[in-house]
């Protein structure tokens, strides 16, 4: 489960997010309300399987970061996967048969035993850990400072954390 971040932490997340998507470009806007991402997210199993990942994941993070939709909705969800040429029917049964839920269980409990609470989150080397909407900089450091040298053979010591 992620952790409770306070109002002033979450501010000053949007904030960070919405400094980074103007200076790259990208429309981006708020809701007053989450959506719960389970569907969207046993959805992009069932689109993983039709090998429609990358345009499932694409259109849903369109619809709900710059279109504002409920991506836990599950009318909404179908109809998403159905606009990048999922069957809609058979995603709409795989939802309400909840099939995909033991593999999504599964994920989430990898992300929390690897400390994942904020979104996005990246791993680097199965070990590296940077959390939330971060400058080009804080990637740059990363690499530097821990992939590149393992890759070289050389040791880098204690796990790190970033953001």
């Amino acid at each position: 489960m992620a952790s409770q971040r306070s109002p002033d932490q979450v501010a000053a997340g949007r904030a960070r997010l919405t400094q980074a998507a103007e200076e790259a470009g990208i429309p981006i806007g708020f809701r007053e309300r989450m959506s719960n991402s389970r569907l969207a997210l046993e959805a992009a199993e069932f689109a993983r399987e039709q090998g429609k990942l990358h345009e499932f994941h694409t259109r849903v993070l369109k619809a709900y970061w710059v279109e504002r939709q409920d991506i836990g909705e599950a009318n909404i969800v179908v109809a998403l996967g159905a606009e990048v040429g999922l069957d809609g029917e058979a995603l709409r049964q795989a939802l309400e048969d909840r099939r995909y839920r033991p593999a999504v269980d599964e994920l989430v409990q990898e992300a929390n035993g690897l400390g994942i609470h904020a979104v996005p989150s990246f791993v680097f080397q199965e070990k590296y850990l940077v959390q939330g909407a971060q400058p080009y900089e804080v990637f740059k450091q990363v690499m530097e400072r821990y992939v590149l040298p393992e890759q070289r053979g050389e040791s880098m010591g204690e796990d790190a954390t970033a953001g």
